[in-house]
């Protein structure tokens, strides 16, 4: 048997697909990236402002393709510094969907940019905050040769980065659990998004007494291929 999800979006104008947190975090420079359904195919318009009301974006999808599925995708910059909260809305003329992010300044961590694929396919992006480590694996494979010597085969280097999320609200700690289900996630290292598996031993849904929580996420990459001797 195999898992499966059904879900109709015809059934309204527009909504977003699968973004399962209701509110995102993000910082100062940061990207978006957003799938959402539409039944309009012209005259997207889709506005990012900020909680004193200060447009950071503003732009207009038109001409596009004959389907129902888009991707809203753009680079946010000159976050005002006195925004606490940004509200993306996605509108059309039968509709209108939000979506909340939280401005987050960390002076200590830079935010880790994060892409993954989501349960349909689309690609989604995200920002985690907090520590950044990494270390390097070695795995070696070895032979013995017909005198009984052991000579090496090939030589496997993985880099393991870890990440602590950060604190995270109720309402924006789902993506962590979508980061970790997703078949294939990307990590940006040096102004390049890298193939990685992710990795989260648990996750911590609920503190008795604390609204925020903290995770721990782990990504593991390829730093170079097989070496073979």
């Amino acid at each position: 048997a195999t898992n499966s999800t059904n879900e109709r979006f015809e059934t309204s104008p527009i909504r977003f697909i699968d973004v399962q947190a209701n509110v995102l975090v993000i910082d100062e420079r940061s990207s978006i990236m957003l799938p959402f359904y539409s039944l309009i195919q012209e005259n997207i318009n889709v506005r990012l402002e900020d909680d004193y009301g200060t447009v950071i974006y503003n732009g207009y999808y038109t001409d596009l393709p004959p389907h129902h599925t888009f991707i809203v995708r753009f680079d946010v910059i000159a976050i005002p510094a006195v925004s606490n909260a940004l509200k993306l809305t996605i509108s059309t003329v039968t509709g209108s969907v939000t979506k909340n992010f939280r401005v987050f300044r960390n002076t200590l961590y830079s935010g880790k940019l994060i892409e993954f694929r989501n349960k349909f396919g689309f690609p989604v992006r995200v920002t985690l905050f907090g520590k950044l480590s990494s270390k390097d694996d070695f795995t070696v494979s070895s032979y013995e040769t017909g005198l009984g010597a052991l000579k090496t085969a090939e030589v496997k280097e993985e880099t393991t980065f870890t990440i602590e999320t950060g604190y995270l609200t109720e309402k924006e700690r789902g993506i962590i659990s979508q980061i970790v289900n997703s078949l294939e996630t990307k990590i940006k290292i040096a102004d390049e998004f890298v193939s990685c598996v992710p990795t989260v031993k648990s996750i911590t849904t609920f503190t008795e007494g604390e609204f925020v929580t903290q995770n721990q996420l782990s990504f593991k990459i390829n730093k170079n291929p097989k070496i073979k001797n």
